[in-house]
């Protein structure tokens, strides 16, 4: 995985050298249709909260944002702000959902997306849905399919607060279970199990 990371990057790196035949990563997506990008080293920093204020924002849209949005920057959209969670929450809140929902044996993935809130994978579910995990797939095949089932949710999911339609489901803590990142020897315990990485 650490390869393929180091690859991607290098990819990216030498874009403007190789023809356009792929993306490598959101910027060069982002230049490819001319939509502008803008790094933020500290979200909620004062910098960055008066930008977001000034642009008359419906919606903030989170897609494995490293850092954690807290309550001036939830507070500035008309619509708040929604986050892409590769599980079905309330369960397996946290890091690397998929790898998770893999090791304790799960038939299914879930995707959600939910309002983001000042607690982690708490906010209340916006729209919900369950994948099989396909025999012999791998973790990465499986974050790559579950990947594009979230965007095609995720565009459903602006659909559906734009138009009002969206019933929204409660994110309950009391059945919340919460994981980190995994150890190596979680990682070791998951090739016992018969899984592989890639």
């Amino acid at each position: 995985m650490g390869f393929k990371y180091a690859y991607y990057k290098g990819r990216n790196l030498l874009a403007p050298l190789l023809p356009a035949k792929r993306f490598y990563s959101i910027r060069q997506v982002c230049e490819h249709y001319k939509v502008p990008v803008r790094y933020a080293p500290n979200i909620n920093g004062e910098e960055f909260l008066s930008y977001a204020g000034q642009l008359d924002l419906d919606l903030i849209i989170s897609v494995a944002a490293p850092q954690v949005f807290k309550a001036a920057l939830i507070a500035i959209p008309k619509q708040g702000c929604i986050n892409i969670h590769n599980a079905k929450l309330p369960k397996y809140r946290g890091m690397l959902p998929n790898f998770w929902q893999m090791y304790h044996g799960e038939r299914n993935v879930g995707t959600s997306i939910h309002r983001i809130n000042a607690k982690i994978d708490d906010g209340d579910i916006v729209l919900q849905r369950e994948t099989p995990i396909q025999p012999g797939e791998t973790l990465d095949s499986l974050i790559v399919r579950t990947k594009k089932i979230g965007a095609q949710l995720m565009i459903e999911a602006i659909a559906g607060l734009k138009s009002g339609s969206l019933q929204p489901i409660a994110n309950s803590s009391a059945e919340a279970t919460y994981f980190g990142f995994p150890s190596k020897r979680d990682v070791s315990e998951f090739r016992r199990k018969g899984y592989r990485l890639i």
